[in-house]
């Protein structure tokens, strides 16, 4: 199953949402695992945490949907929705 059908799917949910990070470790030719001094990956399929700035600078909103105000880091569990 290709990206298409994935964004597609995406797109009719409400709760659902699609990132590609290729834009942001690739350019028109090639895909690269660093930048000057600046290493990306680990492995074939871990990011360093070099990389995973990268990747949250460039989805910080979609992040941000994704823990929402409720479940940032430092807050307290709201109780009301616990179940």
């Amino acid at each position: 199953m290709g990206a298409v059908p994935l964004k597609a799917t995406a797109e009719r949910l409400p709760n659902v949402r699609y990132i590609d990070p290729v834009d942001l470790f690739c350019d028109a030719r090639e895909c690269r695992p660093f930048e000057g001094n600046r290493v990306f990956y680990r492995d074939s399929t871990h990011l360093t945490p070099i990389g995973a700035e990268r990747l949250l600078a460039g989805f910080d909103t979609e992040f941000r949907w994704l823990v929402g105000p409720s479940n940032r880091p430092g807050r307290a569990p709201d109780a009301s929705r616990a179940g």
